[in-house]
């Protein structure tokens, strides 16, 4: 990948931060997908929607902290623009585990 020399330190160090953060990534992408799961498989009818409240501000977390996005959309838009992307999605996601709940809520 070609940088400018000014923008070398930086790169470096997200690459950095990148590689020590894959477990903890995963390991919260994981937690998250067991949570919605679970709700899932509960027998109340408000139930999957109530477990999207954790999921969703798990993974909103998670990409807040953890912004990463794919090598595709950081080789068409960079990696400062991607880790944009990756929040502004991660903003969506936690309205939608919101407006999910408050809709479930809304119908009993």
């Amino acid at each position: 990948m070609l940088v400018e020399p000014e923008h070398e330190a930086k790169l470096r160090a997200f690459v950095d931060y990148a590689r020590r953060s894959v477990k903890a990534f995963w390991a919260l992408l994981v937690a998250s997908l067991v949570l919605c799961l679970g709700g899932t498989l509960l027998s109340l009818a408000w139930a999957p929607a109530i477990w999207a409240v954790p999921a969703g501000l798990l993974l909103t977390w998670m990409l807040v902290a953890y912004p990463f996005a794919t090598p595709e959309t950081i080789r068409a838009m960079g990696i400062r623009r991607s880790v944009i992307l990756a929040r502004v999605g991660a903003g969506m996601m936690f309205v939608l585990a919101v407006a999910t709940v408050l809709l479930a809520l809304r119908a009993d």
